[in-house]
């Protein structure tokens, strides 16, 4: 019966783009649109501007619909190949049900970003951009210029190579929020070369959270990773710093935001070590209750 929604909607386009006034699809080489919305599985905001700097993959689909579904054992593919790299996929729903929608997302480990309202074809950004037809798909540009459009198969990981090599040019706009990062990046800095490197590290991480496809994001997390894979700071850190570490009023509540903040980025392993914190450092804490409660969840 899907099927037949599918093609018969096909022949509905028509009247539909008149109800859609004002709308319209983004042409190759156009800068898609930003937009803002809540992610289906967290709840947190997702926001296209936010990722400028990464190539992204923008998704109108529907568990309903057999070529989307078809498709997708591609699309994973292509997420875990190229996610280190930069890239991001943002999948915008046209499911009718949120929670069948949510329910499928979370059994199929499609652990990107997800939009659904629940308003299946009259879905707000489904009427914005003009989908008359699933899937369509979006390759940007690390400038959040559209790339290639309606690209599957072999075709997607072509299209997400070529994202992947433009240059991202930083808009007047950010620098604000960049120079902001920078600062923290400076601060972190200071206490990694003052032997604090625990603290360090923490507030590598918490630019990388907070900052997300911005360069200084970047590089927090470069190194950030270079400090854990350097077993004299590891050892250090494990020993407990030689100079006292500089502590925020909260450092319990902090190190479990952190701690969340890398749970729902899909690295479990930091989302351990600062649960582990806190349970070390502030054994009797309510945080140390809750670390300890939510490390169980994540599993071996």
């Amino acid at each position: 019966m899907q099927t037949r929604v599918i093609r018969a909607f096909g022949v509905a386009a028509l009247l539909a783009s008149s109800l859609f006034a004002g709308a319209g699809e983004v042409g190759k080489g156009e800068v898609f649109p930003n937009f803002t919305d809540r992610d289906l599985v967290t709840n947190k905001q997702v926001d296209l501007k936010a990722l400028r700097g990464k190539a992204v993959l923008i998704d109108f689909w529907a568990t309903w619909c057999g070529p989307c579904v078809a498709e997708l054992p591609n699309v994973k593919d292509a997420y875990k190949k190229y996610k280190d790299q930069g890239f991001e996929i943002v999948s915008i729903s046209l499911d009718n049900d949120k929670g069948k929608c949510k329910s499928f997302v979370e059994r199929e480990h499609m652990s990107w970003l997800h939009i659904c309202d629940g308003k299946g074809w009259g879905a707000e950004l489904a009427k914005r951009f003009g989908v008359n037809a699933i899937p369509q798909m979006y390759v940007l540009g690390r400038d959040g210029k559209v790339v290639a459009r309606d690209v599957r198969g072999e075709a997607l990981g072509k299209a997400i190579e070529e994202a992947l090599k433009t240059k991202h040019v930083a808009e007047v706009v950010d620098d604000d929020v960049e120079k902001e990062a920078e600062d923290m990046l400076a601060k972190a800095d200071a206490e990694r070369a003052a032997g604090r490197h625990a603290a360090a590290l923490a507030m590598y991480d918490e630019i990388g959270t907070k900052y997300v496809g911005r360069p200084s994001a970047k590089t927090a997390n470069e190194r950030a990773r270079e400090m854990r894979e350097d077993p004299a700071i590891q050892a250090a850190i494990k020993k407990g710093d030689a100079k006292p570490e500089v502590k925020s009023n909260n450092e319990a509540a902090r190190w479990l935001t952190l701690a969340r903040s890398m749970r729902d980025s899909k690295k479990p392993d930091q989302a351990r070590e600062y649960y582990q914190k806190i349970i070390d450092k502030h054994p009797d804490s309510a945080e140390a209750k809750t670390a300890k409660a939510e490390m169980e969840k994540l599993g071996k």
